[in-house]
């Protein structure tokens, strides 16, 4: 065990960018350093201006310098932009002091590509675009030199880069990020095909392995774009080359959780010498289970099919005779045969047809031997079809494993999944050798193998599976055959991740140490259950998830795959046959799993709880004593007018003492919008009322800037939206916000009822509602109440409107899942005291 430490700044003070640290601070990173020399876990909740950041960056690096432990780099993820900004921005005050460290943001090809900057590419259609740019860049440099080796075609790189040169930089080269590139401003030709100048020069210089920028030449990604275009490369690759030279490295959650990109990029970082910072942790779980829920249209998986019929159809020598050449003597060379992939068919046909009969089953039953005329004559709405049923008597299964265990196909989907990769790749190399085409996308055959992989993986206590039908627009009536219901409805095939428990306990444990924070963790113990962070700390903790088989994955392709240079060696990957492993290799050099003592497998894990550092007097929190604001309780309106009316009123309350701006959070946005018309009819209120709804990004910044410029305002939004966290209204901007409802999602669909069961089964029936819904609503709740205080000298009102927030609603009450520090902040009072009340407070403030 590491010793404690007892000076509060010895380790670490010359790190600190600021000479006096909060006492929370301080202790804070203390106790990170602590946990972390034991591999550990330290889970921090700390309410906004604790300065969590800080305590992550300094005791992370404080570590990685301190040449005693293994840590080479802090890797940060985070859910908010504006959060991505708060660590770089901490990280160059670091800088600031004596000492420096290495950093970049990480970011998508989109945010970093000069042609989308300078407005030749857009951004929408960039991916598809520069993977054909790509690629048309590739095989020009290949065919010119006769497929030769590195050596020539980099010659012939840098003589495509030459040729994209402007004549004149002044007048004629590209701008982006402010900056001129040393090519023209148009997209470059050649052998009558547009090519990326940046690729080819990103060719040369891994060849030559000279490097266009280093690591610290930039931190964010304008820095990083900036460098990329003076150096005429291209940005993202070469940002990508510096990724293991950084001590401190800043992402998002799809950097750590989501496969393609962990297998394609960041599968380097999942290492013992890593620490991972998990900020936002409060969205661990839902972000988890997004990224491991997948679905497939039935249409994809007909031209799935498809795409193994065409392969069939090459290797029998039908079609163009050259694509059927390719095919045939690529195949002979290979691991599988012509039989393996005519079982990939059957296979493939046999689940649509599962699919299909489940389908007409459930319309049969649900609407009778006439369910075509029903579906014609009758309002259409979403329809969830389980794929599981009960073999035995308390034991589940479904349509899919039933099917392979009746013929004996157990073992097939492991070969399947397996000649997915080889269809796939065959597919792939026909359009790019004989088409000269790049492929648009993923094959239907690889989203087919995602979609399968996923529902073969996990036991029917993760994962649910269904068959949803969305309807169309408009009647298709060229629908037939044995799907006539998709006149109708277009039909998607899913697996749902229900608790994804096991895959972040499984994740977080490939990092030599996490500190995973936010301002609503509580109840820490629930948290700890839900994220599998209790597994960790007990040594049970599964050995691998669908994240660490991407990231072995990575790092095999890795081993097997050089530079430019292995070209020369005849490792070309447009030559080399694809392995197609599924994912189950471990990774040798960090393999530390083989003990499967649990004694051995244990991580320290300790949790703080930092309530708000700001004066108490600045703020007045009242919890209001009103009848559940249920779906049930409110709707329809015009029969639930007295209760609506005791929320118009509370909300009016909070609105017309409040002198200054004031956000109105309720359910839904329908709810947002029922909110400001009641207030418009009001003559007390004489504030202009804003309304959110769903849009984009841009259009959510663009309303708040109006909400908080000029005169006081009130506006309405829901308790989902993105409003409700990671936004900062900071000084003036605002003064109230008042709560409607507790925000638990909609229980009552086919999934709900499969997260909570999912939820019962693991944590006792009880806690099943409370962990799967409950408590993610309170969290939800309090990210919202802490838009309204952000500094020292910010004063607001806090309302929550519901009689759960209060002590007096039993065993409804949401107390016991607030803090106890913010338990104790909540005065309860009536509906009819709360005007009278806040008129109070906001008289104290003015004398």
């Amino acid at each position: 065990m590491a010793t404690k430490f007892t000076g509060p700044r010895d380790y670490w003070a010359d790190i600190f960018p600021f000479d006096s640290p909060y006492q929370k601070q301080t202790v804070g990173i203390n106790e990170a350093v602590d946990t972390l020399k034991d591999n550990g876990v330290y889970l921090l909740e700390g309410e906004c201006g604790t300065g969590k950041t800080l305590i992550a960056l300094t005791a992370g690096l404080s570590l990685v310098r301190d040449r005693n432990t293994r840590f080479k780099r802090v890797f940060v993820v985070t859910s908010k932009k504006q959060q991505l900004r708060a660590f770089e921005d901490d990280l160059a005050a670091i800088n600031s002091r004596n000492s420096y460290f290495r950093g970049l943001t990480l970011v998508g090809k989109a945010d970093v590509c000069p042609y989308v900057d300078a407005g030749e590419i857009d951004r929408a259609d960039l991916y598809h675009r520069c993977d054909e740019l790509r690629d048309n860049t590739d095989r020009m440099m290949s065919e010119v030199v006769n497929d030769g080796g590195a050596e020539r075609k980099a010659d012939v790189g840098a003589g495509l880069a030459s040729r994209a040169e402007a004549g004149d930089p002044r007048t004629d080269s590209l701008e982006a990020a402010g900056v001129k590139s040393p090519y023209r401003s148009e997209l470059p030709e050649f052998l009558g095909k547009a090519y990326c100048p940046f690729f080819a020069r990103h060719f040369v210089n891994d060849f030559t392995d000279r490097k266009a920028f280093d690591a610290g030449d930039g931190v964010t990604p304008e820095e990083t774009l900036r460098n990329g275009v003076q150096a005429g490369t291209c940005p993202h690759a070469a940002m990508k080359h510096v990724v293991e030279e950084c001590e401190v490295l800043i992402g998002n959650y799809q950097h750590i959780l989501d496969t393609l990109t962990v297998q394609g990029f960041t599968g380097k970082l999942f290492t013992k010498d890593t620490l991972v910072v998990i900020d936002e942790a409060h969205e661990l779980v839902s972000q988890a289970r997004d990224q491991l829920s997948y679905s497939v249209s039935m249409e994809t998986l007909d031209y799935a099919i498809q795409d193994v019929d065409m392969v069939l159809n090459w290797l029998d020598g039908k079609g163009h005779g050259g694509k059927a050449a390719l095919v045939r003597s690529t195949v002979e060379n290979a691991e599988y045969t012509q039989e393996d992939i005519k079982r990939l068919r059957w296979f493939l046909e046999k689940t649509r047809k599962l699919f299909t009969r489940r389908t007409v089953s459930h319309l049969k039953d649900e609407f009778g031997e006439g369910w075509q005329r029903s579906l014609s004559n009758r309002t259409l709405s979403e329809v969830s079809i389980s794929a599981h049923e009960e073999v035995r008597p308390g034991e589940e299964s479904d349509i899919l494993r039933e099917w392979m265990a009746e013929h004996g196909a157990e073992d097939d989907w492991h070969r399947i999944l397996y000649l997915r990769f080889s269809v796939a790749y065959l597919r792939e190399k026909v359009q790019k050798k004989i088409d000269k085409e790049t492929p648009k996308g993923d094959f239907a055959i690889e989203q087919v193998r995602e979609m399968l992989h996923r529902w073969l993986l996990g036991n029917h206590t993760e994962y649910y599976r269904e068959v949803n039908l969305h309807p169309k627009d408009v009647r298709d009536t060229s629908h037939s055959g044995d799907r006539p219901w998709e006149a109708e409805y277009e039909t998607e095939i899913r697996v749902n991740n229900c608790i994804p428990q096991d895959e972040i306990a499984a994740t977080l444990d490939a990092f030599g140490g996490a500190i995973v924070m936010s301002a609503t963790l509580e109840p820490i113990d629930v948290y700890q259950q839900v994220t599998g962070i209790s597994k960790i700390e007990h040594g049970i903790q599964p050995f691998d998830s669908l994240v660490t088989k991407a990231a072995s994955r990575f790092k095999n392709v890795q081993r097997n795959q050089g530079s430019a240079r292995d070209v020369d060696a005849g490792l070309d990957e447009d030559d080399d046959e694809e392995e197609g492993d599924d994912g189950d290799s471990e990774d040798d050099e960090e393999d530390e799993s083989s003990d499967w003592d649990p004694e051995r497998r244990k991580r320290r894990v300790t949790t703080a709880v930092f309530d708000m550092n700001f004066p108490a007097e600045n703020r007045a929190s009242y919890a209001v004593e009103l009848p559940k604001f249920t779906y049930s309780n409110r709707w329809p309106p015009e029969q639930n007018e007295q209760l609506r009316a005791q929320y118009r009123d509370t909300i009016s309350a909070v609105v017309n003492t409040t002198p200054g701006n004031v956000l109105v959070f309720m359910p839904s946005y329908a709810e947002g919008e029922w909110a400001a018309e009641v207030l418009r009819d009001m003559d007390s209120v004489t504030k202009p009322i804003l309304v959110d709804e769903s849009s984009s990004d841009a259009e959510t910044e663009a309303l708040k800037r109006e909400f908080v410029t000029g005169e006081p305002k009130v506006l309405t939004t829901s308790l989902r939206g993105t409003l409700t966290e990671g936004v900062d209204f900071s000084g003036d901007q605002l003064h109230g916000a008042v709560i409607c409802g507790v925000p638990i999602t909609n229980t009552g669909s086919e999934v709900a009822t499969a997260i909570q069961d999912a939820y019962a089964e693991r944590f006792g029936n009880w806690n099943g509602f409370n962990y799967a819904f409950t408590v993610p609503a309170v969290r939800k709740t309090r990210q919202a109440l802490g838009r309204v205080i952000r500094g020292t000298e910010d004063v607001g009102v806090r309302v929550l409107a519901d009689g759960r927030y209060t002590e007096s609603a039993g065993r409804s009450s949401v107390l016991r899942h607030f803090p106890e520090h913010a338990r104790d902040e909540f005065e309860s009072v009536s509906g009819g005291e709360l005007g009278d009340r806040l008129a109070e407070f906001w008289r104290g403030r003015r004398e």
